[in-house]
């Protein structure tokens, strides 16, 4: 947002050649400062922070960093922490498991007479595995038995394809990558 000081001063003193050489020489050192602020304002934002405000907020939540990190991934392991809430219902697990993955990026199916709760993240959401993995060690109840993999292409998925489209991958490429 461009602020100029100008446009601050009285209309009378708008008029004075004084004043607009004081506005011009000062406008540099303010819109510096307004800069330096929406920076404050925006490493505030979970959403915006890419420096200090994912340091500061990853150290008031205890959250541990790995070199290997982005930043998004650094932003989602964040929001999880924020959005986790008790009790823990499995609506709000799938609510959760969407606010990480996207709409499409897992499925989860819990089995009742098992005491097993089954999550596959989709390869599209791969990176953050480890993530829906920590996520679900804290808020799942310790009697149900968490089995959290990837969702590999399977021959259904692959189906779509011929023969002549799926040579130029590898069988490893095939089943652990997203296909174009």
């Amino acid at each position: 947002m461009k602020r100029n000081l100008i446009d601050f001063l009285p209309d009378i003193f708008k008029t004075f050649e004084e004043f607009k050489e004081i506005m011009r020489v000062e406008q540099k050192q303010i819109s510096e400062l307004w800069e330096i602020i929406y920076g404050i304002i925006n490493e505030a934002l979970v959403d915006e922070a890419t420096g200090e405000g994912l340091k500061r907020w990853e150290n008031i939540l205890n959250i541990t960093v790995f070199d290997t990190d982005d930043v998004k991934v650094r932003r989602l392991r964040i929001q999880a922490k924020i959005i986790e809430d008790v009790p823990y219902t499995e609506r709000v697990l799938n609510n959760i498991l969407t606010g990480l993955c996207g709409e499409n990026g897992f499925m989860s199916a819990l089995n009742n007479e098992e005491y097993t709760l089954t999550i596959k993240v989709a390869l599209t959401s791969k990176n953050l595995k480890d993530e829906v993995v920590a996520m679900c060690e804290r808020i799942v109840p310790a009697n149900i038995v968490l089995d959290i993999d990837l969702m590999y292409n399977t021959h259904g998925i692959l189906r779509g394809y011929t023969h002549k489209q799926l040579r130029q991958f590898t069988h490893g490429q095939l089943r652990n990558e997203v296909l174009p």
